[in-house]
């Protein structure tokens, strides 16, 4: 039995591990007590335990551990009902959403930022980044579904000078298949 590896998982694997310690560093970092960045890994391997060693180890590491349990159950949760409904743009692209969601929450916590970090504040900003967000994603739907259209309008005209006219005022045009069932429907009034 062999075992096959993949070198470019193994590689993402070691990023996102490595990505998500230095960031766990730097949010016990954080908090209105500040502690430098290379004070934070002494607590955590038991060396010089000094005035950090509460703040970090028993405040602080806690918080950061939970949250990062409950991201990697979050994301774990999405793959699963990602995979039940057969989504077929998060298989083609869950690098692109992740990217996604990290600008959003980066372009929150920039506009949030005004010398510190507010809880309200920045719930105001997320809700206001999610409907300009939102705003824009059913402007680009609507957007794909009329180029759709025209596309299809184009494409009944030119197939109707290649054919003869003929009177099909009793007969109902079926729905395409192209652009996701999307079409125009056949006006019934007369010869084509």
């Amino acid at each position: 039995m062999s075992l096959r590896v993949n070198l470019r998982v193994i590689v993402l694997i070691a990023l996102g591990v490595a990505a998500l310690a230095l960031l766990a560093a730097w949010a016990m970092t954080l908090g209105t007590f500040p502690v430098p960045l290379s004070d934070v890994a002494r607590p955590l391997i038991g060396q010089d335990a000094d005035e950090h060693d509460l703040i970090v180890r028993t405040l602080r590491l806690p918080h950061v551990l939970s949250a990062a349990m409950v991201g990697a159950l979050l994301a774990m949760s999405g793959a699963i009902f990602q995979g039940l409904v057969r989504n077929a743009l998060m298989a083609l692209l869950p690098l692109a959403a992740f990217l996604g969601a990290v600008a959003a929450a980066a372009l929150v916590y920039v506009l949030t930022w005004r010398g510190g970090i507010s809880g309200s504040r920045m719930i105001l900003v997320g809700i206001g980044v999610n409907a300009g967000l939102s705003a824009l994603t059913t402007f680009l739907i609507v957007r794909s579904h009329q180029a759709c259209e025209q596309r299809l309008r184009l494409d009944h005209r030119v197939r109707r000078r290649q054919r003869p006219r003929r009177c099909d005022a009793a007969r109902r045009r079926p729905r395409s298949s192209r652009c996701g069932g999307w079409s125009q429907p056949r006006r019934q009034t007369g010869c084509s």
